[in-house]
């Protein structure tokens, strides 16, 4: 077998290929009656790139229970990666449980934190814990074990991310006092010049700000952040965050000009990389509150109030294809390297060995990879759905509301009817489409977009208007001529029964890749 050959796969991105030559591996390993850590530690590494939160837990659990004599100084390692693991997972007293195992008295140099892969401090490491305290307990008592830390004579950076946290956990409860703090803990930083936690405290100190409708002051702290790191620091710089806090601030401050500057980028980096609220909150002290599905909430109703149909149009098919592209969704696709890109990006801290790993040339190639497949994916990448003169249709659903799009041929206007239901077969919705097609001039094509609430939309308006042929696409470019177009096939589920035979039928309609104009 190639040597390293799981590292070399999981650095191209292929999580599960990985996993299964490093369990050949650890077969032979134990055939030869050894157990060892440093390989099992690898194989949850791969479990955890590939998402697959419980496998990986479930190995670190594995070494803890079987390794003979394992050191105390391991142990530290395993359960911070375990702690860590349970919190993301949203498990937050077993959490608990796993960080209260850990000995403060044998810590050791070479356990790093989990998301940066620097060595991690006793007391960033209890850090770690006040949040599992806080999810599992209380504030109050999260508050109160961080307390009890112990700040020593020469003060560290990580001393001050312990204060970071208190701010974090009392904001919501005490904003005033938490407002004060952080603002400390700022000129604290400046004058020592800890640019991580001055980044860190400015970005919360602009969130309490904003929920004191301080706004003048949110915005502030939120365009001041942006200089602190700038592009010094990538590891631990999160632009979306602060992205999202000036939207947060100028959208209730009506300055709508600015808004939807950072509203667009925001959204942008949303698409590309799928923040993580557990992570961001453990990083970057990211508040509970204002995390991905509040922003998507505020974004789509701030793009739908304001008019701003084409821009919510690619937001929503932009965010249906990467919901739909998650690994579960593509276990076994060239799809699944772009979460798993991001992944080894975020978890540096739990690969168990150097990290050249991260800059090799196979690194290189999967960050190329990705690129190219996030183009390839994007619906809405150089869209051109004004020009067609057939008429468009494109129905979401998201949130117990259902957004209908619509294009007649004859006009370059996109129309938007937001309806409070949560299905587009409801008779609501029904109602709507039916008064769209009944209003064409000219009845004989439209194109529809290729999703779930496309298919109902699609299988209804075929019943109602028979002799008007509609046609899918899945893109909103412009169609390319050359492209072949090809029938859906649907398995017909009424002849279960005879599986062994063809029971798939057609749709009597075309799918196109791109929109026809």
């Amino acid at each position: 077998m190639i040597y390293n050959i799981a590292d070399q796969l999981a650095e191209l991105g292929l999580s599960r290929e990985a996993v299964h030559f490093q369990k050949i591996l650890i077969i032979s390993e134990n055939l030869s009656g050894r157990i060892i850590g440093y390989s099992y530690e690898k194989l949850a590494y791969y479990y955890l790139i590939g998402g697959d939160l419980v496998s990986a837990e479930k190995v670190l659990d594995y070494i803890l229970k079987y390794h003979p004599d394992i050191r105390t100084s391991y142990k530290n390692n395993l359960y911070l990666k375990l702690g860590t693991i349970a919190y993301l997972n949203q498990e937050y007293k077993k959490s608990l449980d796993y960080y209260l195992n850990l000995d403060f008295l044998e810590w050791s140099s070479t356990i790093l934190n989990p998301f940066l892969g620097e060595p991690i401090s006793i007391n960033s490491a209890r850090d770690l814990i006040s949040m599992a305290i806080w999810r599992s307990k209380s504030s109050f008592k999260a508050v109160d074990a961080l307390k009890s830390v112990s700040t020593p004579k020469n003060l560290t950076e990580d001393d001050l991310f312990t204060r970071l946290r208190i701010v974090q956990i009392l904001m919501n409860d005490e904003p005033d006092v938490a407002g004060k703090m952080a603002t400390e803990i700022t000129f604290l930083a400046q004058s020592k010049g800890w640019k991580r936690v001055e980044y860190a405290s400015t970005l919360l100190n602009g969130f309490i700000h904003y929920k004191k409708n301080d706004l003048r002051k949110a915005i502030i702290e939120f365009t001041k952040a942006y200089g602190i790191l700038r592009t010094t620091d990538p590891i631990y710089t999160e632009e979306w965050i602060r992205l999202t806090g000036l939207f947060y601030s100028h959208k209730e401050s009506k300055s709508l000009k600015t808004v939807k500057g950072a509203l667009d980028q925001a959204v942008s980096i949303m698409i590309l990389r799928r923040p993580d609220d557990m992570l961001l909150q453990l990083k970057n002290y990211l508040p509970v509150v204002y995390g991905v599905r509040e922003f998507t909430d505020a974004a789509i109703q701030y793009y739908a109030v304001h008019g701003h149909t084409m821009e919510l149009l690619g937001f929503l098919s932009r965010l249906e294809q990467k919901e739909s592209m998650g690994n579960s969704a593509y276990p076994n696709t060239l799809v699944s390297i772009i979460d798993t890109s991001r992944r080894i990006s975020s978890f540096r801290g739990f690969y168990p060995g150097p990290k050249e790993h991260l800059t090799s040339v196979r690194s290189e190639i999967r960050q190329t990879e990705v690129i190219r497949l996030l183009e390839e994916s994007d619906p809405f990448r150089n869209q051109e759905i004004k020009k067609s003169h057939i008429p468009v249709l494109s129905v979401f659903v998201r949130d117990k509301r259902t957004y209908v799009f619509w294009k007649q041929g004859n006009s370059q206007e996109l129309e938007l009817k937001e309806i409070p239901s949560e299905s587009a077969s409801s008779f609501t919705v029904q109602v709507v489409l039916k008064s769209l097609i009944e209003s064409l001039y000219k009845k004989d094509n439209v194109q529809i977009y290729l999703n779930v609430s496309g298919m109902e939309s699609f299988d209804y308006l075929k019943k109602e208007f028979p002799e008007i042929d509609f046609r899918f696409f899945t893109r909103f470019s412009k169609k390319n001529d050359n492209f072949k177009s090809e029938r859906i096939y649907v398995c017909d589920c009424n002849h279960t029964d005879d599986l062994p035979n063809t029971n798939f039928e057609k749709l009597p309609s075309h799918i196109l890749k791109e929109i026809n104009c």
